[in-house]
């Protein structure tokens, strides 16, 4: 009897409900336990939304105060579409296969709650290697000289070479190890059970495929949307000698708990994190020439790394903080307003559909509107503003409070059929950070580029204006929507956020600077099926223009205004001769 239940424990909890299927309201239950350990333990904000509709789930199914004001059917899919809805916001909108930045750094929370838990008993076993599957190692890998796939190819030459990426880092890593992006073109690796030497051997396998498949794997789909950008890109990368490949460099840090006559332990995840990015900087410095300094996998050692001071750990977060947030998330709209804003929306295929709208649906029913309605009005705001946190959390970029790059795609193609309609244009606007990479965040380390980017997002949201849409859309680069057509009006709106951004950073540690491109469209006026329509340059077209006169400004000197000019920038839109 003893045996048969240690060996109950050594199945995986996630094994055991699909072979032994848990009640709903005891899952609704360990879930919200779970999640008010998070919340106390790392003081993470991010989870009260789910958290209280598990809560309002729990408290309306099958309750003798509430008979039949939420069924377990329906109750077991609402909990089912929080999961997916929560899932949504953590996974990052371009690759999908890979977690966003927000993911990484709640799990690393947890992988650190974890691994102190385990070491007063563990951590001696451990050093003498009798523990090795207890073992955690972090590695960043990034994409070298990233900005010549961009440059020579396009944005979509960069977008495709970020999927292929984690597509072959899928295939390459076990199906434990955790793949996130972490900003433009680096990706952090979360490795359990595995020491920094067996995280090397698998990093090393994945540089040699990555430099063996990606420039072709790039090439191909490029060629397949756009001829002119794959034959632009092709000529680059062959024309050097030895021809070129995108490879990946990688920097590695392995958990400590304890310190060694040289190295501190790591307290925080930002300590390990830190570790890895100093290790990832000794991986690419170097000469500048290609496969010399880069195209590597690097261990953290203190004798090639810097070690920088540690941070202390965050404040944890307490029950009455639990209960005081619950009232951030209360709606201002009556409660009457919101169920019948929910009705509707379920009658809509659009919305129903949806993941939002199925709970919308369950959060709507005849029963428990009358339940709700009748007990605990304020429960309906509650829930409303849950969703809507949940839904922010999906489109908002977690470090610069920006819309990020879904929020950014979705704004910009219903403008386009807006301006089809009704004829009212918008311009775009696209620009970086001058030397970013090299300047800030490989010399600087990526916390001090992470307070630069804060910084940036503020600035921008200060600067944005009625009618203006503004969005971090990669690493260090963000677009505006202007609402404006007009050519002067158009680059005064450029220089509004290239000077406040140079006067911002102007006597800080390190000076700051945006290369700013533009890309006003044009516009015909026609008619379709006996309407009078408007024909626009469309929104792919349009960013790709804003994005050749980026790189106008940057090759003009950088810090600069660039508007789109047909004549002199369409050479980045069309292909090389032979």
């Amino acid at each position: 009897m003893v045996e048969r239940t240690q060996k109950k424990e050594l199945v995986p909890r996630i094994i055991q409900e699909v072979i032994i299927p848990v009640p709903l309201r005891a899952r609704i239950e360990r879930e919200v336990g779970e999640l008010s350990e998070a919340f106390t333990r790392e003081n993470n904000h991010n989870v009260l939304p789910g958290l209280f509709l598990r809560m309002m789930v729990g408290k309306y199914m099958n309750n003798e105060l509430f008979p039949g004001a939420l069924s377990e059917s329906d109750a077991e899919e609402a909990i089912e579409a929080i999961h997916h809805l929560e899932e949504h916001t953590t996974i990052d909108g371009l690759t999908e296969l890979a977690g966003n930045r927000r993911r990484f750094t709640e799990e690393m929370k947890r992988v650190f709650a974890r691994l102190r838990q385990q070491r007063p008993e563990c951590s001696t076993e451990r050093r003498r290697g009798k523990l090795e599957n207890e073992s955690f190692t972090l590695a960043i890998v990034d994409i070298d000289f990233f900005k010549d796939v961009n440059t020579y190819g396009g944005h979509l030459a960069g977008d495709i070479a970020l999927q292929e990426l984690v597509h072959i880092m899928k295939d390459v890593l076990r199906p434990t190890d955790s793949i996130d992006r972490y900003g433009g073109e680096e990706f952090t690796i979360r490795m359990p059970a595995t020491d920094a030497t067996g995280a090397q051997q698998a990093l090393q396998r994945l540089r040699k495929r990555v430099q063996k498949e990606l420039f072709s794997r790039v090439h191909t789909q490029l060629q397949q949307v756009d001829v002119g950008a794959a034959a632009q890109f092709f000529a680059y990368y062959q024309s050097k000698q030895p021809p070129l490949r995108i490879t990946i460099s990688a920097g590695i840090a392995e958990y400590r708990d304890t310190p060694t006559l040289d190295l501190a332990s790591h307290q925080t995840p930002e300590d390990l994190t830190s570790d890895a990015d100093h290790a990832l900087y000794a991986a690419k410095r170097g000469t500048r020439n290609r496969g010399q300094g880069r195209d590597r996998i690097e261990i953290f050692r203190s004798d090639v790394c810097n070690i920088q001071p540690r941070m202390e750990p965050a404040e944890q977060g307490t029950l009455a903080d639990l209960h005081t947030h619950y009232e951030f998330l209360k709606s201002e709209i009556e409660p009457k307003e919101i169920v019948q804003a929910y009705q509707v929306a379920s009658e809509d295929p659009t919305i129903a559909n949806t993941t939002v709208g199925k709970l919308q649906r369950f959060f709507s029913t005849s029963t428990f509107v009358e339940a709700i309605l009748t007990h605990a009005p304020s429960d309906m705001q509650h829930i409303h503003g849950a969703l809507e946190r949940l839904q922010h959390f999906a489109r908002i970029d977690d470090l610069t409070q920006l819309p990020n790059r879904v929020a950014y795609e979705e704004k910009i193609q219903e403008r386009f059929e807006l301006a089809k309609r009704t004829g009212k244009a918008f311009s775009v606007l696209s620009f970086d950070i001058d030397n970013f990479k090299k300047s800030i965040n490989d010399a600087c380390g990526h916390p001090f580029g992470d307070k630069v980017l804060r910084q940036l997002g503020e600035i921008i949201r200060t600067l944005v204006r009625g009618g203006e849409f503004a969005a971090r859309v990669g690493g260090d680069e963000f677009s505006v929507l202007i609402d404006t057509v007009d050519r002067t009006e158009v680059t005064h709106a450029g220089e509004r956020f290239r000077a406040a951004v140079e006067k911002e950073f102007a006597n800080t540690q390190v000076p700051v600077t945006i290369s700013v491109g533009a890309a006003i469209p044009e516009m015909t006026p026609t008619t379709l099926h006996g309407r009078s329509v408007w024909e626009f340059t469309n929104p792919t077209e349009l960013q790709r223009q804003a994005d050749a006169a980026h790189f106008f400004a940057k090759e003009g000197g950088k810090n600069i205004v660039c508007i789109y000019d047909a004549p002199r920038m369409s050479v980045l839109l069309t292909p090389p001769e032979e």
